[in-house]
């Protein structure tokens, strides 16, 4: 047995392992880097959107991105969706710092609280029963308890889900209020009628 060839050996193992692990950890800081950039450029592409449709000023709109990413960390999304939904909302008329961080926050709530229901959906559903049943187009907060609750208690208690509301809702309110009815009771007519057919779909545009 060749001590010095088996001492070369295992000379020649170590330093094959320390380049394996000196590589990997190259390929994998240069993968957090790129992901780096590009959600910066991501949030960077959201700003200046968001900025296009908002009266907020440079001021505003920096304080709002830090708003922004708390409000995120509380519902569970990210930074860039929260700006996406205020650059929604403020299209719709909702262009404050406040409004749109409000509209945007009760966007994700309501998504994070409705299985099945993403934050686009959620912002869809809200805009189409806040314009019919005219809720919460003065005061933002007036959505939490006069939309979203009452959504939500029923998706909870009847055989139906927040997301099946929301997509009757979206597709019948307008007339549903020419035919002077109100929020609840439209709820209630869809519930009782998507509980025997199972089908929020037709129930919606029936």
């Amino acid at each position: 047995f060749n001590i010095s060839s088996y001492s070369s050996l295992s000379f020649n193992f170590f330093n094959f392992s320390w380049f394996i692990i000196s590589l990997t950890l190259s390929i994998v800081l240069c993968l957090v880097v790129f992901s780096l950039i590009s959600s910066i450029k991501e949030l960077d592409t959201a700003l200046v959107d968001l900025k296009k449709t908002t009266s907020m000023t440079a001021s505003q709109l920096e304080e709002f991105y830090y708003t922004a990413n708390d409000v995120a960390k509380q519902m569970g999304v990210t930074t860039k969706e929260i700006i996406d939904q205020a650059s929604a909302w403020s299209r719709l008329g909702y262009s404050s710092q406040e409004a749109a961080t409000k509209m945007a926050k009760y966007s994700s709530m309501f998504a994070s609280i409705s299985p099945g229901m993403d934050v686009d959906t959620a912002t869809d559903g809200l805009v189409s029963i806040m314009k019919a049943f005219d809720i919460g187009n003065d005061n933002p907060d007036d959505v939490l308890d006069g939309i979203m609750s009452k959504v939500n208690i029923i998706g909870n208690t009847a055989a139906t889900s927040n997301a099946e509301i929301v997509n009757m809702l979206s597709k019948s309110s307008s007339a549903m209020k020419e035919a002077n009815n109100t929020l609840e009771e439209t709820i209630a007519l869809e519930t009782a009628a998507v509980e025997i057919t199972r089908d929020d779909d037709s129930v919606g545009t029936a």
